[in-house]
């Protein structure tokens, strides 16, 4: 049975917004945007919507980098990023990646 148009349409717009989202999440936990009084600068060349951690290996490894710089190294909190990093998936690594800042940034609230 195929998916109605407006389904698929809306499905689409869900997963974009969730790549947007999740892109911004890194930039914030970069240092690459900072928002004051409404308006986001970003230290990167680009718009929100041009951020590519989601695409680019040379966007996405310099946050890896920083994440484990982060880690004592007993700390096995990332190893799902280098799971994803040891069979070179680079959507497993950016998965990986969003769900280590979501829960480094709630540790960090506690």
């Amino acid at each position: 049975m195929a998916l109605d148009k407006n389904v698929a349409k809306g499905i689409k717009t869900r997963q974009e917004n969730e790549l947007l989202e999740n892109n911004k999440l890194i930039a914030e936990f970069m240092g690459d945007i900072s928002s004051m009084n409404a308006k986001v600068s970003f230290s990167k060349n680009c718009g929100v919507n041009d951020l590519q951690y989601h695409r680019s290996w040379d966007w996405l490894m310099p946050v890896v980098e920083s994440i484990f710089e982060r880690l004592d190294s007993r700390d096995d909190s990332a190893n799902e990023i280098k799971k994803g990093m040891l069979v070179c998936s680079g959507n497993n690594t950016y998965k990986a990646v969003v769900e280590f800042i979501n829960e480094y940034n709630i540790k960090k609230e506690d």
